[in-house]
């Protein structure tokens, strides 16, 4: 038994559409369809002489048994497809008249198996099929006499096509026995032609084992998108636009695998029907270094398993975000990490796969490996600027739950952010800290839960709605861990749990499922709600400070003015890079918004506080105010600037401010209509007081 064996999906896909027919082929001549299968590859049987079986672009030529063309599915469960293009010339001096071709085709395993013969006009459309879905032979016939495209022609063109849906190893389904035109045998004997066929990871349907009642539509649109008949078809897999929405509240997904099939081809029960209503995937993609032994099925795995969940989530207007384990193991948190160029080598393996199947654009973005720390800042850094320099695509990064947040030490357009303990308002801060760097922000929200675990207590559920009362605030995309352990935390996770099964893993799926369907109800043009421009901080200790007197600094260098100080206009802040905070127009709307340091503490006194801002940046029509107040309610000493400079106030000779055991220092931004320009930047707020 030999084997056409595809090196990689580049060879399948990456090919150059050969505009003309190859001239005056004999008669039975095999043509191959130049999309997919390159036409030197004739020439080439170095290809077809191993027995070896990859993953999931197998086809058997069977010499031993002629005329017959096996496709298989691998043990993987993924269906298989293929199919052959024939050019048929009458013979010399002769022409085609009241042409009936006839030929024998075997579809296994009842409705699993499906396999037909097509007749095509010249230009290539369709024209006549006959198909079966089995099982068992069945001889097909196409009865073109009365048609007059096929009368008093030279040649024809024919496909002959199966697709296999089960997972039989190896399976008998699928096969095309002998072909006659008009009488004549045209085909009987394919043991000298080069066979070609094109296989695919879960064109239609992700089971092998499903049994699919509209398999026969199912396998005609699959054919009907990549048959030489029908030339202007897209390849079901690549997407035909790339992705370029806003991450919004309404996308909803599952961090894990890519869960879409095609509409209609996943059982009740299954993983894709628990997840037919997701919008989004955050995809675990793995990465390996060109010679590992997990390469071809690896890497070509995750890019099946991508090109898919693009295509038929692309059909729906879903969000793929792969997030790329390049890691080589635990280098990730502790011990010596290996060097860039490797972990860069190993996803630029993964991005030019993506880019040659066409798939790269229509990614929301990628996401550099998940739950990174921050000593690993400098190699996630040099990982973005790699990424940025060579590929069009947006690159996020993941920090690890809790222990850290945002700053600028990484180069990111985007951050993915999962929490498991914070609630109330340590976690809204947590939250605002990602939010105010203006990039986009996924949440992982926990929904995973263990057989014979305990159910979930009251303040393991408070953080869970926490999160996403935060997420309708700021209108986030959330993409949950929503995962079912069938045995103690820790083992082998099942993520095809069917309900009904009477486990509190329902009651968690049901929230997964409720917040889903409402959230994909909001309108098209929701933005969030008004409470999400306000923000309390916690205020400043004047003391006691041991007779020292309040030296009060912030220069933005990190996200602290998040807890400091109270907020209005949040949504209008951009925390930036240049460590400035900037006021920008946000949803359309004037930009404004304020900041009020309070400073206080019990027993301790401030004589004749002082205050200043540097205002960096001042756009036309734009302003920036600096004001003082003893309790919050008056406010003294309002000085404003309209031009980069320094704002201070010194309340020296002021009585409302001597011995006063609180004070607050306002800062106000305002300015035109910009559309998400920056109208001023402000930097190096400072406070001093003496203390009593």
């Amino acid at each position: 038994m030999m084997v056409c064996k595809m090196k990689s999906l580049f060879l399948v896909l990456a090919v150059t559409i050969v505009s003309a027919m190859i001239s005056a082929p004999a008669l039975g001549e095999v043509l191959f369809f130049e999309d997919f299968i390159d036409a030197t590859w004739n020439t080439r049987p170095e290809f077809y002489e191993t027995e070896e079986k990859e993953w999931g672009y197998i086809v058997v030529h069977d010499p031993c048994t002629p005329g017959t063309l096996n496709y298989y599915c691998n043990n993987s469960g993924y269906p298989m497809g293929g199919f052959q293009k024939y050019i048929i010339n009458a013979p010399a001096g002769l022409l085609f008249e009241n042409l009936v071709l006839t030929g024998r085709c075997y579809a296994n395993n009842g409705a699993y198996g499906y396999a037909g013969i097509r007749l095509c006009s010249v230009d290539e459309s369709i024209k006549l099929e006959s198909s079966v879905v089995g099982p068992g032979w069945e001889t097909l016939t196409v009865d073109a006499s009365a048609d007059p495209d096929f009368t008093g022609i030279d040649s024809v063109m024919v496909v002959i096509y199966g697709i296999d849906v089960t997972a039989n190893d190896p399976p008998a389904d699928a096969i095309n026995d002998w072909l006659q035109l008009d009488g004549d045998l045209v085909v009987s004997d394919l043991c000298a032609d080069v066979i070609g066929a094109y296989g695919s990871e879960g064109d239609f349907n992700l089971d092998c084992h499903t049994n699919m009642t509209d398999l026969s539509i199912l396998a005609s649109e699959w054919l009907d998108s990549i048959d030489p008949c029908n030339p202007n078809g897209d390849t079901p897999w690549i997407r035909s636009a790339p992705f370029d929405d806003t991450l919004t509240i309404h996308y909803v997904g599952e961090y894990w695998g890519v869960p879409w099939p095609a509409p209609g081809a996943a059982p009740v029960g299954n993983h894709q029907i628990r997840c037919e209503d997701l919008t989004m995937s955050l995809a675990t993609s793995g990465c390996w270094d060109a010679d590992d032994p997990n390469w071809n099925n690896a890497i070509l795995d995750t890019i099946g398993t991508a090109a898919r969940g693009a295509w038929w989530g692309g059909q729906q207007g879903n969000a793929l975000l792969p997030h790329l384990d390049f890691w080589t193991g635990a280098e990730q948190f502790t011990g010596t990490p290996e060097a860039v160029s490797v972990y860069s080598t190993r996803i630029d393996i993964y991005l030019d796969a993506m880019a040659e199947v066409g798939l790269l654009d229509s990614f929301a973005g990628i996401v550099l490996a998940e739950e990174n720390v921050t000593s690993r800042a400098a190699i996630l850094d040099d990982l973005y600027d790699h990424v940025k320099a060579n590929y069009d695509i947006d690159v996020y990064q993941w920090w690890g739950p809790e222990t850290t947040v945002p700053s600028f030490l990484v180069g990111a357009d985007g951050w993915v952010i999962d929490t498991g303990v914070l609630d109330g308002v340590d976690l809204r801060r947590y939250v605002q800290r990602f939010i105010i760097t203006g990039k986009p922000v996924v949440v992982v929200p926990n929904a995973e839960w263990a057989q014979g675990s305990p159910s979930y207590t009251a303040a393991q559920w408070s953080y869970r709605h926490a999160l996403m009362n935060i997420c309708r605030e700021y209108n986030l995309p959330a993409c949950f861990r929503w995962i079912y352990y069938p045995a103690a935390l820790g083992g082998e996770p099942t993520i095809d749990f069917r309900y009904g099964v009477s486990t509190y893993m329902d009651t968690v799926s049901n929230w997964v499922i409720s917040y889903t369907d409402e959230v994909q109800a909001y309108a098209s043009d929701y933005a969030g709600l008004a409470s999400a421009d306000s923000a309390t901080g916690d205020g400043i200790a004047m003391g006691p400070l041991g007779g020292v007197d309040l030296n009060f600094a912030d220069d933005f260098a990190t996200s602290e003015f998040i807890v400091n100080a109270d907020i209005e206009g949040f949504r209008h802040l951009l925390w930036e890079e240049t460590l400035e905070l900037a006021l920008r127009s946000w949803n359309g709307d004037a930009p404004s918004a304020s900041l009020i340091y309070r400073f206080t503490d019990d027993g301790n006194t401030a004589n004749y506080p002082t205050c200043s801002v540097d205002v960096s940046d001042v756009a036309s029509g734009s302003s920036v105010s600096l004001s003082i107040s003893p309790d919050g309610v008056t406010w003294y000493h309002t000085t404003t600037a309209t031009s980069a400079q320094t704002l201070s106030i010194d309340t020296n000779s002021d009585a409302n401010f001597a011995g006063i055991s609180e004070f607050q220092v306002k800062i106000e931004m305002s300015g035109t209509l910009t559309t998400g320009d920056v109208a001023v930047r402000i930097d190096n707020v400072g406070v001093t007081a003496d203390i009593q």
